[in-house]
Parts: structure tokens; sequence; C-alpha cells
């Protein structure tokens, strides 16, 4: 987990298909 502001809950949301990804790709950090 990242700091604030990084867009968690954006992603978070994305994921549970609450959100459809605004440009059609979505980039999964291997960190």
């Amino acid at each position: 987990v990242g700091p604030n502001g990084i867009g968690k809950s954006t992603i978070l949301k994305l994921i549970a298909g609450e959100l459809q990804p605004s440009s059609g790709t979505i980039f999964r950090s291997a960190k």
C-alpha cells in the first residue's frame, strides 16, 4: 500500500468493477 493520493481507491473500484477504465488500459505495478 502506497502513500495517500496515488489513486488506490480508484484502482480498487476498477478491479471491483464499480468503474470503467477511462483509457481502456489498467497498469498494475509489480512492486
